[in-house]
Formats: structure tokens, sequence, C-alpha cells
């Protein structure tokens, strides 16, 4: 997606913070320590996380309250009116530069491979 095009659908639309491009977003609500917490109704990431983790629960903070929508979040540029688990998840990586387009559950069963987690 052209970076102004992105600009305008994500930013205007949704507000979340990164456009896919390498725009800083704005600091969200932070916890001390190296878990996320609930604080007033949205994720406050934890201050030790790595940026590219505070970034994704920043921008699904911004997709909180909208509705389940079955094929929801799929749409150019992750603006949509409604999101299911996948289209939440994709909205999220995309907001810390993570993915460039919306994956559906068996891409992102399948399409990955094991990273240096514990588990």
């Amino acid at each position: 997606m052209a970076r102004a095009a992105c600009r305008s659908t994500c930013h205007s639309r949704t507000g979340h913070g990164r456009d896919g491009h390498g725009d800083a977003a704005p600091a969200g609500p932070t916890v001390p320590g190296t878990v996320a917490r609930v604080v007033d109704g949205l994720a406050a990431a934890p201050e030790a996380a790595p940026d590219a983790v505070k970034q994704a629960i920043w921008a699904a903070n911004e997709i909180v309250g909208r509705p389940y929508r079955y094929g929801g979040g799929h749409a150019r540029g992750f603006v949509d009116r409604g999101y299911d688990c996948s289209g939440s998840v994709s909205f999220a990586l995309h907001g810390a530069d993570l993915l460039e387009s919306p994956l559906d559950s068996s891409s992102f069963m399948h399409g990955a491979r094991a990273g240096p987690g514990s588990g």
C-alpha cells in the first residue's frame, strides 16, 4: 500500500499508532514490569517489553469496542467496521509494523516459524 494511502486510511480512520512505514506511534499506556494489564478498559503495555510488543498492544487498543464481524479486518488498509479474531491480530501486528497485509487464521497457524519464546 502506498505510504500516503496508508496514512489517510490507517491514521485518520483508525488512529492506530503505526502506518507500517516506520513512523513512530504516540506512546500508549504502560505498566511497570513484564506483564500487560488492563487499565480503565484498555491494555497497558509492560514497560520492559520490546517496542514492537508495545506498539501491537497500543494498536489493538484502537479497535476495542468494535463489534465482532466474521471476515472483519481483512479489508485493504486494515480498516473495517468490525473485526474477527484473525483480523484483530492482523490489525495489532500491522500497528507494530510486523505485518503488511491481513492474514486469515489458517495463515497464522501455518505461515510462521517458531520464535525464541518459552513454551
